[in-house]
């Protein structure tokens, strides 16, 4: 199959066409955050923008074709395609799919987290404590504790000389003895 010289002209500007179109879309997408939130909806508008720009085309070379027979021909002027309708489709359509792919590169899928109430700690009051290795216990809100057991929800963890760990919820809160 052998190639024109006009083909590969066409080839070329269409390249170097592309090339400048593409970044530009490239900026737009990333700096305007209208265009950041609408990918689909401006592919689908730049998409049906090419298809009717391609099919306009298409009825106009079929109509110039049949009732024109004067002007200047395709091999008179390299750069006559840069009018046709049919080639601006055509670079709209491409337009599109590199919105969509620029797109599906850049913005990852969110994850969905799942926001975590705050444990919120019962009013605790320490009122003592005795220090005995895994005997230790607290007196707290006037129930006697040992490591491990708790009042509702909330668990004694650990007793120290002034202060006590308790958790709940995987949270833990230190209550000291007021002096």
């Amino acid at each position: 199959m052998k190639v024109t010289v006009l083909t590969k002209a066409r080839i070329g500007f269409a390249i170097a066409l592309g090339v400048p179109i593409g970044a530009a879309e490239f900026a737009a997408f990333t700096h305007i955050e209208f265009l950041r939130r609408n990918v689909w909806l401006c592919s689908l508008v730049f998409g049906g923008a090419g298809v009717l720009c391609w099919l306009i085309g298409q009825f106009s070379r079929l109509k110039h074709a049949r009732s024109s027979t004067e002007g200047k021909s395709a091999g008179e002027d390299p750069l006559i395609f840069l009018k046709n309708l049919r080639y601006w489709g055509i670079i709209l359509v491409l337009s599109a799919g590199s919105i969509c792919w620029f797109s599906s590169l850049g913005n990852p899928k969110p994850s969905v987290v799942h926001a975590t109430p705050a444990v919120v700690f019962p009013e605790l009051e320490l009122q003592g404590l005795t220090l005995n290795g895994a005997k230790s216990s607290a007196i707290i809100n006037g129930q006697v504790l040992f490591i491990g057991e708790g009042i509702g929800s909330v668990e004694l963890i650990a007793v120290g000389s002034n202060q006590v760990t308790v958790g709940l919820g995987g949270q833990t809160k230190i209550l000291s003895l007021r002096k």
